[in-house]
């Protein structure tokens, strides 16, 4: 009886393991199952991870074993490489081939307004010692004005707005022909300083021909009370009469030339060379018909940024993008100026080298604008880019979230 008791337990024991090694089994087979799934869900995400590598051109290295550790590393890898690929916004916004044609457009029309119509400016001489102010057909246009309906009443402040530096002759420093441009109270810039000290000390300050700063009493010159104690106005009436006058006002600050005198007085100094120009009707008159192929150029690229202008409402957007907007117009608008501004130098360079290098030829309102111009893209492609660099990147993760939704 005992020995049947021990035969069926043992093979309720013998069930009971066949039954383990059953489920055993079945367990195993579903961890290789999960196993499996999971090795193949490792494969794709790495061929996932190479074919965005190679869309964006990252070298990343091969797994040789699809385990944890190693997708840890290839993690860090792809980190590393996307925080070098992050995109690094351009220095200056880049320009369409419209833009481009409009820019060199306004620059071509502002070269044909400088040759034919600002020209260069010269005297030519005529019967009996005269002469007559020609080359330039804006600025003989203007020159009517003082001709015409100005002449009574710059005559009449000619009159009555009488200075002390007002001397047209001077031994080794000054005649009727260039004593605006020696005398510093003549200049329409800086004038204002030394005018108001001429008049309250009865002096005549100017550039003799040696170069040299001199200050001379004008003894012979009565000063009211009035003009006394009001010298700006003075000095504002008298410029105002000397503007239409055969050589009228220097451009401002020419007279700072009339100091490099190179040790003598010869034509050939640069003290020479900028009264030959004066001489020859480089003035204020010249230098408002030289800024004309300036103002047409920036009319020109103005009405179209104007006109192109896409219809936007900005007003809900955050500051920041705002301002991006606003940085991104600004910089446009001064990269067309800059090659408009390239293409009209180079005009006027032409210019001077075809009237067989007269310095009277050259405009110096686009020189100037030129070289801001210049200036400004210097500074624009050195500038400071982190935070745009933020601002750029926080737009595609804002694009890449909206694909999301």
């Amino acid at each position: 009886m005992k020995s049947n008791n021990e035969v069926s337990d043992l093979k309720s024991r013998a069930e009971n393991l066949k039954a383990d090694i059953t489920t055993t089994e079945s367990e195993l087979c579903n961890v290789q199952d999960s196993i499996n799934a999971q090795r193949q869900e490792l494969c794709d995400l790495a061929s996932r991870m190479h074919q965005f590598t190679d869309l964006i051109e990252i070298d990343i290295p091969m797994l040789g074993r699809f385990d944890i550790r190693g997708f840890v590393k290839l993690n860090d890898v792809l980190d590393s490489a996307l925080q070098e690929k992050a995109e690094k916004p351009a220095a200056l916004p880049k320009l369409s081939t419209v833009d481009i044609a409009i820019s060199s457009l306004a620059g071509i029309i502002a070269i044909v307004i400088d040759a034919f119509l600002v020209g260069t400016p010269e005297v030519v001489k005529i019967y009996k010692g005269g002469e007559r102010f020609d080359g330039s057909l804006l600025t003989a246009a203007i020159r009517k004005f003082g001709d015409g309906p100005l002449k009574g009443f710059t005559d009449r402040l000619s009159e009555v707005c009488k200075v002390p530096y007002d001397i047209s002759a001077i031994k080794d420093g000054m005649y009727p022909q260039n004593h605006r441009l020696r005398s510093l109270s003549h200049d329409p810039l800086l004038g204002l300083f030394f005018s108001v000290f001429d008049i309250i000390m009865n002096t005549t300050t100017f550039v003799d021909n040696a170069g040299y700063l001199r200050i001379v009493p004008n003894d012979g010159f009565s000063r009211s009370k009035i003009e006394m104690a009001f010298p700006v106005v003075y000095y504002l009436g008298h410029i105002i009469s000397d503007l239409f006058t055969a050589r009228g006002i220097p451009i401002p600050g020419f007279f700072l030339t009339q100091f490099f005198t190179g040790g003598d007085s010869s034509d050939s100094s640069i003290a020479g060379i900028a009264e030959e120009m004066y001489l020859d009707g480089y003035d204020m008159r010249h230098l408002a018909s030289m800024s004309m192929p300036v103002a047409a150029k920036n009319i020109i690229i103005d009405a179209y940024l104007k006109l192109s202008e896409p219809a936007m409402i900005t007003s809900h957007l955050p500051l920041w993008e705002r301002e991006k907007l606003e940085m991104d117009d600004a910089l446009k608008r001064e990269k067309m100026n800059f090659i408009a501004n390239s293409v009209a130098v180079s005009g006027n360079a032409v210019k001077f080298f075809t009237n067989f290098s007269n310095p009277a030829s050259l405009n110096a309102p686009e020189w100037l604008a030129f070289l801001r111009s210049s200036v400004v893209m210097a500074k624009a492609s050195v500038r400071d880019k982190s935070t745009e660099e933020v601002i750029c990147n926080r737009q595609h993760i804002n694009l890449a979230w909206e694909d999301f939704d």
